[in-house]
């Protein structure tokens, strides 16, 4: 907004001019007040504008890699590049992908709701079956039966995962019910491992808070129903990337576009500074190319990162990543009486990860902004251990798994403008240190 200061020197400037041209000079005056204003309101590192954007992505609904939602994404931030000069190309890749439509297990005449274990091998299933519970029996024979097991919580299928679940397949159930532990009591999704084959039978996740009707069938030895509905097929997902600049060496800054759900606060803050920094870096007059690239398939092994990094510049001729990795600004929360409860304050768990020669960088930038600092050697979280991993030698970025991460309640309530705003203008300043001591080191 215009400032006293501006409103003084208007009256300076009116002083000195005869009255013929007042009219004049009021209108010049009334263009800048009305530039200085717009500029303003349109700023894109305001939290309301980035706000803005986090809802704007969890509109398009469900984002998993090459859904109708993940597509709407790419084409909305490709669609924002292309409106900021930036030469724009989608990047697209063969994906086997299972289009759910619905799962669930009955109990009785109960219907409780769950989610497969990806990767999925069979579209639909019907399984009808004694479900029966290794902590509560000792039930060696598999064969046939719906078996309930506890995985951990983390949201990937690890290798204590496999070890759990492949002896019980490979000893005949029937199907698998995983109780996903987590302090929400709600039902998570887990990413896939990098060659990890499909499930050779239904595996499905279901919530903490229903463990207790399963546990009681269990028990029981009670006939439960087990469904899946939904197809699998072929398709083609993308990503999307955007160059600007001229330079021969280039800064480059990404972001995954999918998930398993609507993503508020694992991705929304990270695709909402990921804009804001695209029209920042559109504005720069700079001795580096920008390159953004915003990738799909990250819950399936981050595929899309493993495709871009193959056609990406070699690591001599990177000066900087940022990765916008999960989480970035979400808020805190308070276990009150056994349940959590949202604060407004980001959380302070975020960790933000940097190569060793940028730690005087995120020193300054990060001063006042809370989160882990995590110089980084031999491993990194996320899509920047693919970074990291090809030798990349420079760089920095923010990933955390907050409370509802990967769960259908992952919605924009998960951040706020607030915190958006502090995320975005520290990692701005990051950037602007970066590019004034290129400027020092040149001069």
């Amino acid at each position: 907004m215009p400032s006293k200061r501006m409103y003084i020197n208007a009256m300076k400037i009116y002083s000195l001019f005869p009255i013929t041209r007042i009219y004049q000079v009021a209108a010049i005056i009334l263009l800048a007040f009305r530039a200085a204003y717009a500029q303003s309101s349109h700023d894109p590192f305001t939290g309301d504008q980035l706000y803005a954007d986090v809802k704007k992505y969890v509109s398009f609904g469900i984002h998993r890699t090459a859904s109708e939602g993940d597509l709407k994404t790419s084409a909305w931030i490709k669609k924002k590049l292309d409106a900021l000069g930036f030469k724009t190309s989608y990047t697209t890749f063969p994906v086997k992908q299972f289009f759910l439509k619905d799962a669930h297990v009955s109990i009785n005449d109960t219907s409780i709701p769950a989610f497969p274990l990806w990767p999925v091998q069979q579209a639909s299933a019907n399984i009808n079956g004694v479900i029966v519970d290794p902590l509560y029996g000792d039930f060696e024979l598999y064969t046939s039966k719906i078996v309930l097991v506890r995985i951990p919580p983390g949201g990937q299928t690890n290798q204590q995962i496999i070890s759990l679940l492949e002896p019980i397949i490979a000893a005949g159930a029937s199907g698998i019910v995983a109780i996903a532990k987590n302090d929400i009591g709600e039902i998570v999704a887990y990413n896939t491992s990098e060659n990890l084959p499909p499930w050779k039978v239904p595996v499905v996740v279901v919530a903490p808070k229903d463990s207790l009707a399963f546990i009681q069938a269990a028990c029981a030895r009670r006939q439960v129903s087990l469904q899946v509905n939904g197809t699998l097929r072929e398709t083609e997902a993308r990503s999307v990337t955007g160059t600007i600049g001229t330079g021969n060496k280039y800064i480059v800054i990404s972001t995954p576009i999918s998930g398993w759900f609507t993503c508020g606060g694992e991705r929304g803050p990270g695709i909402a500074i990921f804009n804001a920094l695209a029209a920042w870096a559109a504005q720069q007059k700079s001795q580096y190319t920008f390159l953004f690239t915003a990738n799909s398939g990250h819950e399936l092994n981050n595929l899309g990162a493993h495709v871009f990094i193959e056609k990406a510049p070699k690591p001599e001729d990177v000066y900087l990543w940022l990765h916008l990795g999960a989480g970035i600004a979400t808020v805190d929360w308070k276990k009150e009486d056994g349940t959590l409860k949202k604060l407004s304050t980001v959380d302070p768990k975020r960790n933000i990860m940097y190569s060793e020669n940028l730690e005087h960088t995120i020193d300054l930038a990060f001063r006042d902004q809370p989160g882990k600092r995590w110089k980084i050697r031999n491993e990194a979280l996320g899509e920047l251990a693919v970074v990291a991993a090809h030798g990349y030698k420079r760089f920095f970025g923010i990933a955390y798994g907050h409370p509802l991460h990967h769960m259908p309640t992952d919605d924009a309530t998960t951040t706020n403008p607030k915190i958006l705003q502090d995320a975005a203008i520290a990692i701005r300043k990051a950037l602007e240190i970066e590019l004034a001591e290129t400027i020092v080191k040149t001069d």
